[in-house]
């Protein structure tokens, strides 16, 4: 942590802190703020330190009152897996990587959950509390922190991701909407992630689009491309794409 004198000083001549908050006094403050929130951003840390200078200063800063805060932890990984493999033999190795992965692990597409369900044998739970028509029934499966419907989801994200103005927890976390939508939840592991992987099943879904039309594999594809693009560059996010 760093910070300019105009917060060791500030409430200078006053008769709570006659020569300044000073130095001791910053630093307990600091503590108590740590000690209360264990998992408290650097931002939300720097900030609480210059409004407490702010106060004890009577409101008014007459000197600069700038802090910064670095926080060094582990990196936040994530992984969204979405549409089926190119081949199907391929199958495995999309469970392998869902099973192994550490980190919060997203589905996004009902084909892709049976084939994770299978390969790995594990039971898809219905839920029958969906919300909106991206998610008529929500589901679950072991070892998932969310699934969801797939590509449409993913464009809603795309939008969430494009319009932004996003509000924090005091923790530094973004905060879910009341009633999230499934695209809503994502957009707050995307937020709450430094890793982010995408795993992208180049097979056409051919329940819906004729295999000799792939459109629906070029909407996947620019969709994530789209999402890639807004988390590195708008949200200074780590992104890797795997296709399969």
């Amino acid at each position: 942590m760093f910070f300019t004198d105009g917060v060791t000083q500030a409430g200078t001549g006053g008769p709570a802190f006659p020569a300044g908050w000073g130095s001791a006094n910053v630093q307990d403050f600091v503590l108590q703020s740590v000690s209360n929130f264990p998992d408290i951003s650097a931002r939300n840390l720097a900030q609480s330190v210059s409004h407490e200078a702010l106060r004890v200063e009577g409101g008014e800063a007459r000197d600069d009152i700038s802090c910064g805060v670095i926080y060094f932890r582990k990196p936040r990984d994530m992984l969204v897996i979405t549409g089926p493999p190119f081949r199907a033999e391929y199958d495995k190795e999309v469970a392998r990587l869902f099973s192994a992965f550490t980190g919060t692990r997203i589905i996004s597409g009902g084909t892709t959950e049976k084939i994770i369900a299978r390969e790995l044998g594990r039971r898809i739970q219905t839920n029958q509390t969906g919300h909106g028509d991206s998610a008529p029934n929500a589901t679950s499966i072991e070892g998932a922190d969310l699934v969801t419907e797939g590509i449409l989801t993913l464009g809603e994200c795309a939008k969430l991701l494009e319009k932004g103005n996003f509000s924090r927890s005091r923790d530094g976390d973004f905060k879910p909407w009341a009633n999230s939508s499934p695209a809503e939840k994502i957009i707050g592991h995307f937020l709450n992630s430094d890793r982010i992987a995408f795993v992208v099943g180049a097979r056409i879904n051919e329940a819906h689009q004729d295999p000799m039309f792939p459109v629906e594999l070029e909407i996947r594809r620019n969709v994530v491309k789209k999402i890639e693009t807004l988390l590195k560059e708008r949200y200074m996010k780590d992104v890797s794409v795997r296709y399969i």
